[in-house]
């Protein structure tokens, strides 16, 4: 898992620039949501702003701009939610997260632990003496 924390990091990066990509877009959105409708294989669609009448405005066709504009909102509403979720997890695993965090466990043992300890993960030492003997064979 090297460079997890890295990696984490980067995605973080592209996370944080979606959000405020859809948040930026959001500011400019119109207000209410649509709601789609079919009608002999017709789809219809409406323009619902809070307390108003229930099913909402018809938009004729002609309304394509706000239609698109609507339909726009709703994706980057969605977008903007599970981009929040998603840095909020990376950012609880990234706040205490340590690549080699298990290595360190046994190298911070007082010194004559570790001679009754076989690591479970190789420390550095180790896989060096290790690679070095592999060498000289």
């Amino acid at each position: 898992m090297a460079n997890l924390k890295e990696s984490l990091l980067k995605e973080q990066n592209r996370l944080e620039k979606i959000l405020r990509k859809a948040e930026k877009q959001l500011k400019d959105a119109p207000q209410g949501t649509m709601r789609l409708s079919s009608s002999k294989k017709q789809v219809q669609y409406y323009h619902c702003m809070p307390g108003e009448k229930k099913n909402g405005r018809y938009l004729p066709k002609t309304e394509e701009q706000l239609i698109q504009r609507l339909a726009q909102k709703s994706y980057d509403e969605k977008v903007a939610k599970l981009a929040g979720k998603r840095l909020a997890q990376i950012r609880r695993i990234t706040k205490d997260y340590e690549e080699d965090e298990i290595e360190k466990l046994f190298s911070d043992e007082h010194i004559e632990r570790k001679k009754l300890i076989s690591p479970i993960v190789p420390t550095w030492e180790q896989r060096v003496e290790k690679w070095v003997s592999e060498d000289c064979l």
